[in-house]
């Protein structure tokens, strides 16, 4: 009897031990741009990729070719962040904790509670490929999309007239390329 609770401590401690082991990389917290992203266009299926500046109740702002660009949300098919997308790395996670759980209800002798131990490991997987950051976005882009990808931009809060002048200095343009003038 002692020798099974001394292997269902160890296995215990082993969860814990498992669970607390994330990979986490510092560099996205530290950047002072905004991510790169890859905008689609609905009319002719163009890629876009850049830099996000900043997103507005009409339009979208990227920094593309060294330009500064403004994009029409109504013209916007899809957006993809890239940078934040965790599905191989949640597997990486997720698969010693489903071992450590497969173990623990092997060496469990009441089959209920063998079960029930069993039953966590759908649960587990399930929650790993369901949870992680919102990275891609389709149209219609609503105001809840426009807030959640806001915060992967250089500015979220906006710019004032003033800022967005001396950022079009800065990009030596007198105003924002559209998506006609680029195509040219």
């Amino acid at each position: 009897m002692i020798k099974k609770a001394k292997k269902a401590l160890i296995l215990i401690l082993s969860i814990f031990l498992f669970s607390s082991c994330t990979y986490r990389s510092l560099v996205n917290v530290q950047k002072s741009q905004g991510e790169s992203v890859s905008i689609t266009i609905s009319d002719n299926n163009a890629k876009y990729d850049g830099e996000l500046l900043t997103l507005a109740d009409s339009a979208l702002f990227l920094v593309y070719d060294a330009k500064l660009l403004e994009i029409s949300l109504s013209k916007i098919k899809s957006v993809f962040v890239h940078g934040f997308d965790l599905t191989n790395r949640k597997f990486a996670v997720m698969i010693p904790l489903v071992l450590v759980d497969a173990l623990m209800a092997s060496t469990i002798e009441n089959s209920a509670w063998a079960v029930s131990f069993g039953a966590l490991i759908p649960i587990t997987v399930y929650t790993f490929i369901t949870s992680g950051p919102k990275v891609s976005f389709s149209s219609p882009l609503d105001n809840g999309h426009i807030k959640k990808l806001n915060l992967y931009s250089r500015y979220p809060q906006g710019l004032s007239a003033e800022q967005w002048k001396k950022l079009l200095q800065f990009y030596t343009q007198e105003d924002f390329l559209t998506l006609s003038s680029v195509l040219k």
